[in-house]
């Protein structure tokens, strides 16, 4: 059993290290002239960070150190941000064109290429759904796959970087539905419920190639 000492050590560490990424976020938002306000330290849809979570688990899976992705860490929770505003529509069409330019230049900056994939049509190309539907809750493609960039770019020599793309890409489609679904109070409709499946799906399928020891610890990050 922990001692109260290790207990409130360990307690501190964390807290210092939240500190730490915090400071570090608002440093990066305010050198490309962006407000903390704004855009979250957590986003809306992604209030639990699973994305950042995992992405850190599987760094240290691969034997990498944290510390040297805090930019790659920053980005996502920014790209976060913009998924959300862009799937509430809440936000002003002239900052989504001004914001989808400084993603672009910070992408640019860490020399990471979007891929051009749309694997979000996979998802919902036999499922039905109405014109008004898909443009609300198939639309982001973009917004996935610079997450997706971003998340599986330090894994870029491994073997299985493609499946670290496709894993950030359908975690990042499954929260936003997720969102939707819960948050936004949607009717989910048995389409929707489907097209959530089926990222569910892909998800195990990349984790089982990247990390089959790890499985089932992922399967539980993602549903809690």
């Amino acid at each position: 059993m922990k001692t109260i000492l290790q207990k409130f050590n360990l307690i501190y560490f964390k807290t210092n290290y939240v500190k730490k990424r915090r400071r570090a976020y608002k440093t990066f938002l305010g050198s490309y002239m962006l407000e903390t306000k704004q855009f979250n330290y957590a986003s809306e849809v992604d209030k639990k960070n699973i994305l950042l979570k995992n992405f850190n688990f599987l760094i240290r899976l691969n034997g990498q150190k944290e510390d040297e992705y805090i930019d790659h860490m920053n980005v996502i929770r920014l790209l976060s941000s913009e998924l959300f505003y862009l799937s509430t529509n809440n936000i002003d069409a002239e900052v989504a064109i001004q914001l989808d330019e400084t993603v672009a230049d910070i992408l640019n900056n860490l020399n990471l290429i979007s891929v051009s994939e749309n694997l979000e049509a996979e998802i919902i190309r036999d499922l039905k759904f109405t014109p008004e539907e898909r443009l609300q809750y198939f639309d982001y493609n973009k917004v996935y796959s610079n997450i997706a960039t971003t998340f599986s770019a330090p894994f870029i020599q491994s073997s299985h970087f493609y499946s670290y793309y496709v894993y950030g890409y359908y975690l990042s489609m499954f929260l936003n539905l997720h969102y939707f679904a819960n948050k936004e109070l949607v009717l989910e409709k048995n389409s929707l419920f489907l097209a959530k499946l089926k990222i569910q799906n892909k998800m195990i399928d990349a984790i089982r190639t990247i990390t089959p020891e790890e499985f089932n610890t992922f399967i539980l990050r993602t549903n809690t």
